[in-house]
């Protein structure tokens, strides 16, 4: 048979006709079946020897099959194994010594059957579990011990193979150790004798062997002589005869050689040499010199043989004392005089790896003289480079653990081993062709991932033995820092996490900007970086048991060449990978430090310490150009000017690709517990980096980490009590970012308490304030303290000299509560009692001068000092400059300026005046404004302070009452605030007037989404889970009619365009997903859009449709731009890089110029990118602001004309954005239904919709319905609001349960339709029923809204059953109790209509009981 040819038909058939016959011949008792036995193992054995010369990786214990699918030998393997009687027979009853006796009563000699099955089941072992065979087999194993031992030739090598494949087996190899204490000083003993039959005695000098081998003619040219670097046989004219003993060996198993049977007894002794019981033996009986002439082609020329050896040598070399006498006896020497190819080649391929694994035995061999370390080098990358997988694995592995020795690093370099390592992972076939869709099916796909993690850390300790030689070169070319040299060349370098950490300091400190470093380099113009990024895109999508390990070695290794400009920039580019794949290198990274699903938070952490290198760097590195070459320059140096602009540059990547919503929700990580803490102190070391780009700064300032104090919060403490060391380096940091975002010092008092953006500048306002107060109001108080302690003579003194007047002094009045609860409510923490210490004042934030204060202590409180300039420090204090002094502040250039302290800490060294307890108690009164001035009028001592309103004297009150009756002072609305005042309360408002359900003979409908036609239609179109949709008729709630089968899935959104005779609807499943549809006089198609799940109209003149199409598998988005007067594509808007939301829908702004798709602002008219926008959730795509300037993207607010971030809005969290056609309100429904196909996981019950005033983005109103919602509408003019509504959710709902439920805008529910608790289907029943009828009650009616029709508005809102919750600035329907309570014309019977705002205008509850 031809090696490499499909299966052998013949000798499959006369294997199976072998077993027929074996099962008719087993009937009879008596029947012999040693001739079927013997012709069975004949044919194995013939098959093997032809899968042998094939050449399979001798370390490759697979079945054949698995190897080679068309393998004759596995087929035989496989046909023998599904055959369990006869596998039972085998090992169980033709094994035994007795099976004559106990199966025909015959006293027959079975040692021929034994012989043969003992041969037989040794030929098929390669086919079968070891464990399996063995298991609850213990008489075998000791009849094996007991063949082994004594039995005659052949029984006793085929004992000992068994044996040897029950070793490999660790549990049996200790149940029978004191049997192999007996049997392996036999076995060596044994192999000794042997060797001195086949290659002559111990004595016989290589001369004498070459003399013998003289002989055979063509003994030169086969290569018995050959070197380990001279084999060339493929250039030889010797015969495959003369090859094949060097390259694959031979191994005869009947009838039985001396050199098989030297196998089976080193195949014996190898699982056994690595316990440390049998070491003594192996001095004892010499087994090295054993060794050395077995691995000595000189004299044995059996490839074979030899690994079989070489195995033996490896499993001795996990042995600290062996391992030095064999480097001490010239073994390595001897080990790399093996030729190659072959598979004794692939054998010392191990015997180097495990000696790599000895740091000892390492320096031992770098002490060699250089000529030796040349030659293992070279070995070792051949090996690389070699046919088979072990020996590149092995290979790879022994240079990962050689690196740390700087002769065989400096070799690695001289011989190009970069480039063979590279080669290594660059031939891969997932590699060259990106395919990943067989990986769990294909071994060889295995084999090529675990290639790929052997190399990934290969190359990470290379790159980390080259930094710790380049760092301290640095060093010591460094006139400001000595250190002391490395180590001598032969020991180890010292590399760990820390080590290498301070060295990629040093690197980026002292390393010029444009400066060479070869291993780098070379590894850039090699393509190493963007195979380490296919590695990194491949394995992130694929689940095997090295994922964690390679991802993380390949971001390690990446992090070190980063700290060259080159690598940066090319981590900003975008790379083309094989299989259509295509991303940026920074992206990339960022989304290894975001996935939360790896398991492995080092891979987190690999992946940040990539950002900080890229965007910590310092912002001037040696060689970098001066900043007075910004003029205009020649041409070279305009080519060098991007390493100059390297940083902006990669802050501009980190920043578009994610990397602040990534680094930011890292920030406040919690899990795992263990590296929490880690993970946090390297998002914040990120952040500060990147806070230096004004851009990144700017949108950083308007997140609620910083608005809030949210960042308070993560900085309190740590995670993990153990993890100490790593929060107070996250402190640290996240002081130094504060400082970066607000622009200001956070050394400021009343700063303390809180880190946000708002209490800094408040802080910032109070330090630059002048206090001043009247010298005898301070004097009066003394005066009546002394005269309260009965010190009449003293007071009368101090009221003579000082002038006071004789009258009674006023009383200081004490805070009054409400003012004091309204002072306390504007900063977002309690303040905390202490003071905070500095050089020259003592100055604290918190209340500790409001009369009565209970103290708040912490365990650990921020000491910061304050800077003033000159001028504020004179102008401190009006009375003397004694007094001045003691408010000076420590310089900002103290490095200590931030510390902990204990709330208890040691008094300052400055003496306590009464100036200065008196100035400290004015400026915590000032630093509770709400709006703190820095020009104050003189304090009083007698009345609490407090700053003035930012408020006009002439703006409109708060109360409706009031506003109303100044009409006719300041038209139309009462003052400037009016109209907004009035669509505040009119949006706070909503009642209930109609249901519409449509119940069937059999069952229900399950409504989807709705919509209102124009004015003058005045139906409600209404989509259903079926495909259809039903028109009903707003004033009879009734259905109209009924457009089945539109849709061959749930229809997820209506669209009617304003002059009400096109109609849009879409789907999610079936195509077409979308659709045109004329309704005017007959409703007819008119154009499909298969592709788009999503389409809208355009805003302006509705002409067009927007499509948006999803790619197939992937979160990337193409907007469609579609004329409808044709039906053709006009445009198609496709993103470079979109933000990949999983519920985006492309929508055009109010002018149809510009397209939002996917994150990405386009020009509809180029067409061509605007700009990208920042990426701060996973799901909601934006919508454009009826005025055209801005953008609500989730909780994100962006300025279109500056592209910068103005403010966030937490209340919309997840939720679809759908403003009113007059523009003064938006509606913000939590993503529900078809929505949260999109990620289930990630969105709670949205069961209420919230009311935003789109004019400042404050919360009007919540309104919880206690349902489920699908879809929100408003009509033409806005009075009118639907919400799809649902029990459930979809798909377990009840279908009885599904409705739409209109509510009119601006009316309250009235007393007895709130005691009313009818059921929910008789709600068009109530009051509510005739719309006209309660113009009245409706208070949008006081009103002109001057509404501009802008067409309708889609979102979600719940039933009658409603609860109104309010913000601060919510309007919210009081109680019974509190409107009986309430008097005059402002309190009907839709309740009271004094708002939150109405309390905010007046001081104190005196003026509002008055009131």
């Amino acid at each position: 048979m031809v090696p490499g040819a499909g299966p052998n038909a013949e000798t499959i058939s006369e294997l199976n006709d072998l077993i027929k016959a074996w099962e008719d011949g087993i009937r009879d008792s008596s029947w012999d079946p040693t001739p079927t036995i013997r012709r069975i193992a004949e044919i194995v054995e013939e098959e093997n020897n032809n899968y042998l010369k094939t050449d399979p990786d001798p370390f490759d214990e697979r079945h054949p099959t698995r190897v080679n699918p068309l393998c004759t030998l596995g087929q035989l393997f496989k046909i023998i194994c599904k055959k369990d009687s006869f596998m039972d027979k085998l090992v169980l009853d033709y094994t035994r010594e007795n099976f004559w006796t106990r199966s025909a009563g015959l006293s027959r000699d079975p040692t021929e059957l034994n012989t043969h099955a003992a041969r037989l089941l040794l030929d098929i072992m390669a086919g079968l579990e070891t464990s399996v065979v063995f298991q609850e087999a213990e008489s075998l194993i000791r009849r094996l011990f007991g063949w082994a031992e004594s039995a005659p030739e052949p029984l006793r090598s085929y004992a000992t193979g068994l044996l040897a494949a029950a070793m490999e087996v660790q549990d049996i190899a200790g149940n029978f150790r004191d049997s192999n204490a007996r049997l392996v000083p036999v076995m060596m003993q044994r192999l000794k004798s042997l060797q001195a039959e086949t290659l002559g005695a111990p004595g016989q000098t290589e001369g004498e062997a070459r003399r013998v081998l003289a002989d055979r003619p063509f003994a030169q040219i086969s290569g018995l002589r050959c070197t380990a670097g001279a084999s060339q046989p493929e250039n030889s004219n010797s015969s495959w005869a003369e090859l094949r003993p060097q390259l694959i060996g031979t191994f005869q198993m009947h009838p039985m050689t001396a050199a098989t049977r030297q196998i089976l007894l080193l195949r014996y002794l190898t699982p056994l040499g690595e316990y440390q019981e049998w070491l003594g033996h192996v001095f004892e009986q010499n087994m090295m010199a054993l060794v050395f002439r077995y691995i000595n082609f000189r004299l044995n020329p059996d490839a074979r043989l030899a690994f079989e050896a070489l195995k033996y040598l490896s499993a001795l070399l996990c042995h600290k004392k062996f391992t030095l006498e064999f480097l001490s006896r010239g073994g390595l020497e001897l080990l790399l005089e093996i030729p190659r190819p072959g598979i004794a080649a692939t054998g010392a391929s191990m015997c180097l790896y495990y000696l790599a694994y000895s740091e000892d035995a390492m320096e031992r061999i770098c002490q060699l003289p250089e000529r030796v370390i040349t030659k293992l080098v070279r070995y070792a990358l051949w090996l690389l480079e070699c046919s088979h997988e072990s020996g590149r694995c092995h290979a790879t592995m022994c240079f990962g653990l050689n690196f740390q020795f700087r002769p065989i690093l400096e070799q690695f370099d001289r011989q190009d081993g970069l480039r063979k390592l590279l080669n290594v992972v660059g031939t891969l076939r997932m590699i060259t062709t990106g395919n990943v869709d067989t990986f769990d099916e294909n071994d060889d796909e295995f084999t090529a991932r675990q290639t790929m993690r052997h190399v990934c850390f290969t190359l990470k300790c290379y790159l980390e033995a080259q930094l710790v030689m380049k760092a301290d070169e640095l060093k010591h070319g460094s006139v400001q820092e000595r250190s002391p040299p490395l180590a001598a060349g032969h020991l180890s370098l010292k590399v760990t996490p820390e080590a290498v950490q301070e060295n990629m300091e040093t690197m980026m400190m002292l390393m010029p900007l444009r400066a060479r470093w070869r291993p780098v380099n070379t590894l850039y113009k090699l393509g190493g970086i963007k195979t380490l990024l296919q590695i990194i895109d491949i394995s992130q999508d694929i689940n095997y048991s090295g994922k964690s390990e390679t991802i993380r070695s390949a971001l390690d290794a990446i992090n070190i060449c980063a700290v060259l400009p080159a690598v940066q920039l090319q981590l900003a580019e975008r790379h083309a990978f094989p299989g259509g794949r295509s991303l940026v290198g920074v992206g990339l990274v960022v989304a290894m430090a975001e996935m939360e699903n790896m398991g492995d938070p080092e891979v987190q952490k690999s992946a940040i310490r990539v950002i900080i290198t890229c965007v910590c760097g310092p912002l001037h590195r040696p060689g970098s150009a001066s900043s007075a070459l910004s003029a205009p320059s020649s041409a070279k140096k305009r080519a060098l000017r991007p390493y100059d602009d390297l940083l902006p540059i990669m802050w501009e990547s980190v920043r578009t690709n994610n990397g602040i919503m990534a680094l930011m929700a890292l920030l406040q990580a919690k899990q795992p517990i263990t590296d929490a803490d880690s993970v946090r102190a390297l998002a914040c070391r990120a952040l500060v980096g990147l806070a230096r780009s004004e851009a990144a700064r700017q949108i950083m300032s308007k997140l609620p980490l910083f608005t809030t104090s949210q960042l308070q919060m993560v900085i309190r403490e740590p995670i993990l009590q153990e993890k100490r060391a790593e929060h107070v380096q996250l402190q640290r940091d996240a002081l130094e970012l504060v400082e970066l975002v607000s622009g200001k010092s956070k050394r400021l008092p009343g700063a303390d308490t809180d880190i946000t953006m708002d209490t800094i500048h408040r802080a910032n306002v109070v330090a630059q304030t002048r206090i001043h107060y009247n010298e005898k109001q301070l004097l009066q108080l003394i005066h009546h303290h002394l005269v309260s302690k009965g010190m009449q003579e003293t007071a009368m003194v101090l009221q003579m000299e000082a002038g006071l007047p004789v009258s009674a002094p006023k009383t200081p009045h004490a805070i009054h509560p409400v003012a004091a609860l309204r002072m306390a409510s504007t900063l977002p923490a309690t303040p905390r009692q202490g003071r905070t210490q500095s050089a020259g004042s003592r100055i604290s934030a918190t209340g500790d001068g409001l009369a009565g204060g209970t103290p708040h202590t912490q365990p650990l409180h921020i000491r910061v000092s304050h800077t003033r300039g000159p001028r504020a420090e004179a102008a401190l204090s009006p009375v003397a400059t004694s007094h001045g002094r003691a408010m000076r502040q420590k310089s900002s250039a103290d490095p200590a300026l931030f510390k902990l302290e204990r709330p208890c800490a040691a008094a300052a060294t400055d003496p306590i005046t009464l100036d200065r307890v008196v100035t400290e108690y004015l400026m915590n009164q000032h630093a509770l404004c709400r709006n703190p001035m820095v020009t104050c009028p003189q304090f009083d001592l007698f009345e609490p302070h407090r700053c003035p309103e930012l408020k006009s004297k002439h703006s409109a009150p708060a109360n409706l009452a009031q506003r109303l009756t100044r009409r006719a002072v300041f038209p139309p609305h009462g003052g400037p605030d009016g109209r907004r005042l009035d669509t505040r309360l009119i949006y706070s408002r909503y009642c209930p007037v109609r249901t519409f359900r449509e119940l069937t003979d059999d069952d229900a409908t399950m409504f989807t989404c709705a919509t209102f036609t124009p004015e003058d239609m005045k139906y409600m179109m209404i989509g259903t889970h079926d495909g259809t949709v039903k028109a009903f008729n707003l004033d009879s709630g009734e259905v109209e009619e009924t457009y089945t089968s539109l849709h061959a899935s749930s229809i997820t959104q209506l669209e009617v365009n304003r002059s009400g005779n096109h109609m849009l609807t879409s789907s999610r499943r079936r195509r077409p997903l979308s659709a045109l549809w004329r309704i005017e006089n007959v409703f007819e198609s008119m154009v499909s859009f298969p592709e788009d799940e999503y389409v809208e109209f355009s805003k302006l003149t509705q002409t067009q449709v927007l499509g948006t199409q999803r790619a197939t598998g992937t979160n990337n988005f193409t907007a469609n731009l579609y004329d409808i007067a044709t039906g053709q594509r006009v445009s198609q808007l496709v993103p470079r890089d979109g933000n990949g939301y999983q519920a985006n829908r492309a929508t055009f702004d109010p002018t149809d110029e510009l397209v939002l798709n996917n994150g990405v602002l386009f020009d509809v008219r180029a067409p061509r990118e605007v700009h990208k926008f920042d990426k701060f959730n996973n799901t909601i795509n934006g919508v454009f602001h009826p005025n055209g300037l801005e953008i609500v993207a989730n909780t994100e607010v962006w300025d279109m004309r500056t592209f910068h971030l103005l403010r966030t809005v937490p209340a919309l969290q997840h939720c679809r954005v759908r403003f009113a056609n007059g523009g003064q309100v938006l509606f913000g429904v939590r993503l529900s239904g078809s929505d949260r196909d999109q990620d289930e996981r990630a969105y709670e019950e949205a069961t209420a919709f919230k009311v935003i005033d789109s004019a400042d983005y404050t919360s009007i109103a919540t309104v919880d319905v206690k349902r489920q919602l699908y879809d929100l509408c408003v009509n033409f003019d806005d009075r009118l609001l639907a919400l799809v509504e649902s029990q459930l959710e979809m798909g377990d709902v009840e279908l009885d349960q599904s409705c739409v439920r209109l509510y009119e805008v601006g009316r309250v529910r009235g007393d007895e339709d709130m005691d009313d608790q009818e059921e929910e289907d008789n709600v068009d029943d109530t009051d509510g029923s005739d719309m006209s009828d309660n113009v009245a009650s409706d208070i949008a009616s006081f009103f002109s809204l001057g509404r501009r029709r802008n067409g309708n508005a889609n979102g979600d809102v719940s039933d009658s059953d409603m609860t109104f919750v309010a913000s601060d600035s919510d309007v919210s329907s009081p109680s019974r109790s509190e409107r009986s309570q309430s008097s005059g014309a402002a309190n009907d019977s839709n309740g009271s209509w004094v708002t939150e705002e109405e309390r905010e205008e007046h001081d104190g509850g005196d003026q509002w009981e008055s009131w």
